[in-house]
């Protein structure tokens, strides 16, 4: 975790903050179609919440 922390705070290598946003962002789109069950839309959303707390702010 402090590993990721360092990394995704970096100021001169901004890679693995853009990387994390875009799966962020991939994932969010594949649960958000109507064939996704319910369940599993719950769970992958709540995941990210979740993740997303633990993001460092001062970013």
């Amino acid at each position: 975790y402090r590993f990721l922390t360092l990394r995704y705070s970096s100021r001169r290598n901004p890679y693995c903050r853009t990387l994390f946003t875009e799966l962020r962002i991939l994932l969010e789109h594949f649960v958000m179609k109507p064939s996704c069950p319910a369940f599993f839309r719950r769970m992958c959303l709540n995941s990210i919440a979740f993740i997303s707390r633990l993001a460092p702010t001062g970013v």
